[in-house]
């Protein structure tokens, strides 16, 4: 059934772009098909993404690029093939036919070149995860590894000793056969049993390591590494979060959330965000970078780079840009040649409106790699809010061919289309030129004059969110309040999470006296802009007006903290103050007269 496997796969890649194994196999029925350059693309980004070099992966990279003529790329991943699972017929047979052909090859029989060093790509997928299996020497060294069993055969020393040596090597289908022979000897031994389950995982045969990671887990000296390897294993690879969960809690509290366990933290924090556990996973993203930070190893930094801007996004989509932000800073500080990371920052600087400095930081990143996908869709999402929208049209067309499997990226070009590019250029620029006339006159208080340009834009283009919630403004201030509250709506059923939108409609709602639909609108403005002084100053009014003194003093000491220079905020701080204060009083003068009431009640009877 290829259509139906061509669709699920592409279903699978909308929901994990980076999952090595959908990628691989997607290609490989693309190349049987003879899609050749959508092949090319999807093996390349298996070979890419891959925690280890995958003998198949690379060997069928190797085939498209054949079939594409690309000869000398072809070779090096036949090469690398071979290199890294000698024992396959297929890849040995292809390397023999390689040096056959090989017209340089030399008539007096050489010694087989060494295997050329692969550098593994640094990966993180989009949930965040830890892709980096291996510690540095730094961490190795608070690990207490398992030693050989005393009191055995030098033969089973030497059996042992060769496994290692062969996992060194990387040679896993040796020290396998060896690990096994041992267990079949030894029987079920900690130190064999892990070995085993670890060579099984480096080989890609992740169902099979689960039994022996479950024999091992139950040994009197398992270590805290064992559930953290089976662990990562069942997150990463078999996509079972509620076993890993466990497995990470057992770690942790084995090696009594030791520093060197820094991934661990952070791999239960990532489950435990998925589980909507926001404070506890909160908890652990700080305990992994706090761990990773008091080991002082530079090896590190990639990997702490990496905790930061995990905890950033996490951050970010509560709306806590102020603190994303730093999280983000420190990730770039660590590691300032990643893109990804200049851009997650340019986006969490968008989503608070900090429009310049965003725009700043994406067209630094656009001159370092133009190709970057969700560079270019933030930067359409930016020049939309801005109103550019030949532009925005440019940016959102590269990303989704950048990206074609993007459900994110896809939706939001498929809403420009509909909303936005069934205007001509000379009639967007028109519209552009009028609104520019609008906000000059906003600008000047002569509301009556914008309010007749802004009636026009909003009907012509109801869906611009800038052009409908501009007109509500001004209705506001003309005290055209029903009319008002109509394109308030509106313009939140364009654009729900406009922070000042909601901020405008809750000020007009207070001064109509609803006050419990005017709060509901000024928590929504600060859950997605907690800075906005301002926001919080109304707020707090609101609260006084409700006798809710103690919520007004703390959002006005929020105000004051945001900005200290705010005069009015000062004045209302200390009117709020002392009416709780006078309310505090009140209600102890209250209590003594309900007291002495009572014991006068109770000498009576």
């Amino acid at each position: 059934h290829y259509p139906e496997a061509v669709h699920y796969f592409k279903l699978a890649l909308t929901y994990n772009q980076n999952d090595a194994d959908s990628n691989f196999k997607y290609g490989k029925l693309l190349r049987q098909f003879g899609r050749l350059e959508e092949a090319k693309l999807h093996l390349a980004k298996s070979v890419s993404v891959s925690r280890y070099e995958e003998a198949d992966y690379v060997f069928e990279y190797g085939l498209v690029l054949e079939a594409l003529d690309d000869e000398h790329n072809a070779r090096q991943q036949f090469e690398k093939a071979y290199y890294l699972q000698p024992s396959t017929l297929k890849y040995k047979l292809k390397f023999d036919t390689l040096k056959r052909d090989d017209d340089d090859e030399d008539e007096d029989e050489e010694p087989e070149p060494e295997p050329p060093q692969f550098e593994a790509p640094y990966v993180c997928d989009d949930s965040g995860g830890e892709h980096l299996y291996n510690y540095s020497d730094s961490e190795m060294s608070h690990y207490t590894f398992p030693q050989t069993p005393k009191g055995e055969k030098t033969e089973q020393h030497d059996t042992y000793a060769m496994a290692k040596k062969y996992e060194q090597q990387q040679n896993w289908d040796k020290a396998g056969a060896l690990y096994k022979q041992l267990i079949q000897e030894q029987g079920n031994k900690f130190v064999y049993l892990h070995g085993y389950a670890n060579v099984l995982v480096k080989s890609a045969l992740y169902k099979d390591s689960i039994k022996y990671f479950e024999m091992a887990i139950h040994c009197s000296d398992v270590t805290a590494q064992c559930f953290y390897e089976y662990g990562y294993v069942l997150q990463y690879h078999l996509h079972n979060a509620n076993k890993a969960y466990f497995q990470y809690e057992k770690c942790l509290k084995l090696c009594h959330e030791h520093a060197s366990f820094h991934a661990c933290m952070f791999n239960f924090a990532v489950i435990l965000q998925r589980k909507r556990r926001s404070k506890e996973a909160e908890e652990f993203f700080k305990k992994s970078i706090e761990a990773a930070t008091s080991l002082n190893d530079k090896q590190l930094s990639h990997r702490l780079a990496m905790y930061h801007d995990r905890y950033g996004i996490v951050l970010r989509a509560e709306a806590r840009y102020d603190v994303a932000n730093k999280h983000f800073l420190s990730a770039l500080r660590l590691h300032p040649s990643f893109i990804d990371y200049e851009a997650d920052y340019a986006y969490s600087l968008f989503l608070n409106e900090r429009y310049k400095s965003s725009e700043d930081i994406i067209l630094e990143c656009l001159n370092k790699d133009e190709e970057h996908g969700f560079v270019n869709h933030i930067y359409a999402l930016l020049l939309r809010r801005t109103n550019r929208f030949a532009e925005a049209f440019q940016y959102h067309h590269k990303a989704i061919q950048l990206n074609p499997n993007n459900k994110e990226f896809k939706k939001r070009y498929d809403e420009f289309l509909e909303y936005s590019n069934r205007f001509s250029h000379d009639e967007k620029q028109k519209m552009k030129r009028k609104f520019d006339r609008a906000q000059q006159m906003i600008k000047c208080k002569n509301f009556d004059k914008a309010r007749a340009c802004l009636k026009q834009l909003s009907t012509v283009n109801p869906y611009n969110i800038v052009y409908v919630f501009k007109y509500a403004f001004v209705l506001h201030r003309l005290k055209q309040y029903k009319e008002a509250e109509k394109y308030y709506k509106m313009a939140l059923n364009v654009e729900g999470d406009h922070s000042i939108c909601h901020f405008d409609y809750g000020l007009m709602l207070s001064k109509l006296r609803r006050l419990q639909e005017a709060q509901y609108h000024y928590k929504r403005c600060l859950h997605m802009n907690p800075s906005d002084w301002i926001c919080h100053i109304n707020y707090a009014r609101l609260l006084e007006k409700k006798a809710n003194f103690k919520d007004a003093a703390y959002h006005l000491e929020q105000a004051l903290e945001i900005n200290p220079n705010d005069a009015e905020a000062h004045q209302c701080y200390a009117q709020v103050v002392q009416k709780l204060k006078q309310q505090k009083h009140w209600n102890h003068e209250q209590q003594a007269a309900n007291e002495s009431e009572a014991g006068q009640n109770g000498s009576n009877l």
